[in-house]
């Protein structure tokens, strides 16, 4: 019990085109009320570090990742009670545009105004995959 009552510190690095992200952040920030825990978040472009790792997307790579993830992060949606949707695009989104600015566009809200970063990333991941919206052009971030 002396253990639980002091706080930790957990960095969340994360990208809002990942699925296994935002199933991530909303599960681990549900949990804040039962933990002594502060959740640092940390948006990265998960494209650029499989560029600069010479990698590509799991799903590119091997065909039959793509269902399998499908269905794997479908099952963790539900488990999490996630409305998550997966767009039909989404293969030809992730290959052919960029997140970074999205991501770019929340550790600029979190060294401005710390308390809205978490709000802000919310927002970016339920446009893109609750709302099928794109979170790419600066018109996207004013919506958001």
């Amino acid at each position: 019990v002396a253990a639980m009552s002091k706080k930790f510190a957990i960095d969340l690095y994360f990208d809002v085109i990942s699925p296994y992200s935002f199933i991530l952040f909303e599960s681990l920030l549900a949990y804040r009320t039962q933990w002594p825990m502060d959740v640092n978040l940390k948006p990265v472009g998960l494209a650029h570090i499989f560029k600069a790792a010479g990698n590509k997307a799991p799903a590119l790579v091997v065909p039959s990742k793509g269902p399998y993830m499908t269905k794997d992060v479908n099952r963790l949606a539900r488990y999490y009670n996630i409305p998550l949707k997966f767009r039909e695009d989404f293969l030809t989104v992730i290959t052919t545009k960029s997140s970074l600015n999205a991501n770019r566009l929340i550790a600029a809200v979190k060294l401005e105004q710390p308390e809205k970063a978490e709000a802000v990333a919310r927002a970016l991941f339920r446009r893109f995959w609750i709302d099928r919206s794109d979170i790419f052009d600066t018109k996207d971030f004013v919506e958001v």
